[in-house]
C-alpha cells in the first residue's frame, strides 16, 4: 500500500521461517539506515511469541527500494547487508538483514549485475511509462502479470500512468516542504540556544553553570563564544 508520506509499504508474512519488510521510497530519507533498522528489529523482536524459544525468532529482511542514492561511494545499485565480524567478516546472525535497491544506479549497473533477475525488476520499477514497462516485461510471465495488476484500474493506460506520477510528484513536494519546515525549525532553535548562551556569558555567568542548565559540552559553548568574538 502507498501512505501518506510518499512510500509504499509491503510486509510479507512466510509460513517458512522468514519475514520480510519490503519499502519503495520516492524521496531522500534521512537517517535510512537507522530508520530500517528500527522497524527489521521490531518485526524481529515481534516473530517471537510470548513464552517461546528465541530459536524460533524469524529471519527478518528488510527491502528498501530507494529512488535517491543512500551511498554516494558504492557503485553497486544492489547491496546486501548483515551483522558481520568486521575482521574475519564471519556473520554474527543470518536472522537480521537489510537489501537496498538504489534506483538512481541503474544507468551505471555493470554487464555483470545487468544480467541478474534484480536488474530487470528494477527496471521495471523505475520505468518511465506504461510502455515501456510493457516492453520490459515481455517474456516473463510474472512481470506481464504485475504490469496487468497496473492496468485493472479504470483509466486508460497513459492517462492512469501521469495521473500516478501526478501523485507522486505532489506527495514528494509536501515531503520536501515539511523536510524544509523541520529543517528550518531545527537551525531557529539551535540558533536561539546559541543566543541565549552567549547571554548568559555575557552576564557573567560560569560557562560550567550554563553547560550544565543548557544540557550542552563546555567545549562547544567555548566554541560559540570565539566565533561569537571573530564575527
Amino acid at each position: 500500500m502507498l501512505n501518506s508520506s510518499g512510500r509504499i509499504l509491503c510486509l510479507i508474512y512466510l509460513a517458512s521461517r522468514h519475514l520480510f519488510h519490503i519499502e519503495m521510497q520516492m524521496y531522500h530519507v534521512n537517517y535510512w539506515e537507522d530508520r530500517s533498522l528500527f522497524y527489521n528489529s521490531k518485526l524481529f523482536v515481534s516473530s517471537v511469541r510470548k513464552g517461546e524459544d528465541y530459536r524460533n525468532a524469524k529471519a527478518c529482511i528488510h527491502i528498501g527500494i530507494l529512488d535517491f542514492t543512500l551511498f554516494p561511494d558504492q557503485k553497486e545499485f544492489y547491496s546486501i547487508h548483515k551483522i558481520t565480524n568486521i575482521k574475519t567478516g564471519r556473520i554474527y546472525s543470518d536472522k537480521l538483514a537489510f537489501h537496498v535497491v538504489e534506483l538512481s544506479k541503474l544507468k551505471q549497473a555493470s554487464e555483470t549485475e545487468k544480467e541478474t533477475d534484480v536488474y530487470r525488476w528494477a527496471r521495471l520499477i523505475s520505468a518511465g511509462s506504461i510502455q515501456e514497462m510493457k516492453t520490459l516485461a515481455k517474456g516473463d510471465e510474472y512481470m506481464k502479470e504485475t504490469v496487468d495488476t497496473f492496468e485493472d484500474f479504470s483509466l486508460d493506460d497513459e492517462e492512469r500512468y501521469r495521473a500516478f506520477r501526478r501523485e507522486m510528484a505532489i506527495m514528494d513536494r509536501k515531503a520536501e516542504m515539511k523536510d524544509a519546515y523541520e529543517d528550518g525549525m531545527e537551525q531557529g532553535i539551535e540558533q536561539g540556544k546559541q543566543e541565549l548562551v552567549l547571554n548568559m556569558l555575557r552576564a557573567g555567568i560560569s560557562i560550567e553553570k550554563i553547560a550544565s542548565m543548557a544540557n550542552l559540552s563546555v567545549d562547544l559553548i567555548r566554541e560559540w563564544d570565539k566565533m561569537a568574538d571573530q564575527s
